[in-house]
């Protein structure tokens, strides 16, 4: 574990990704830029917000650089983009299967037989927070009605 000058924990995958633009730069390997340009952004929202980064402020900030490269992807079919996508997966942290979720719902449904999807929603937003796709959960979630 890494701490702060001010004693708090830092971000695992921060230091990951710092870690990693450091010898990405001394390599002069292509995603070089990309890290650097994605630890610049994760780190002006601790700074924002004055604080340390959380794991979660780097996913939300990965997500939003994936979905200008996916963009990027459906236009254009870049073999650039591909790439940027493939380094930027790295850091995220597994995501749940369609399996899983299905398990969670059927224990959620169980507990609740008349939970709504907006108690759904919000359960895996609380408990499962970057862990799955909120297109993927929506589309379970309105098939298990």
């Amino acid at each position: 574990l890494t701490f702060d000058n001010k004693g708090f924990m830092m971000s695992q995958i921060f230091e990951k990704i710092k870690s990693d633009s450091l010898v990405a730069r001394k390599n002069k390997l292509v995603e070089a830029s990309l890290l650097v340009t994605l630890m610049s952004d994760i780190s002006m929202v601790g700074k924002n917000a004055n604080r340390t980064v959380t794991d979660d402020d780097c996913v939300a900030v990965i997500k939003k650089f994936l979905k200008g490269v996916n963009e990027v992807i459906d236009k254009t079919g870049s073999v650039v983009a591909i790439a940027e996508k493939e380094t930027l997966m790295r850091y995220l942290p597994a995501q749940l299967t369609n399996d899983e979720i299905v398990g969670i719902l059927n224990r959620l449904y169980a507990e609740n037989s008349n939970i709504s999807p907006g108690m759904i929603m919000k359960h895996f937003a609380q408990n499962h927070k970057g862990l799955y796709d909120g297109a993927l959960l929506k589309s379970i979630v309105d098939r298990s009605k």
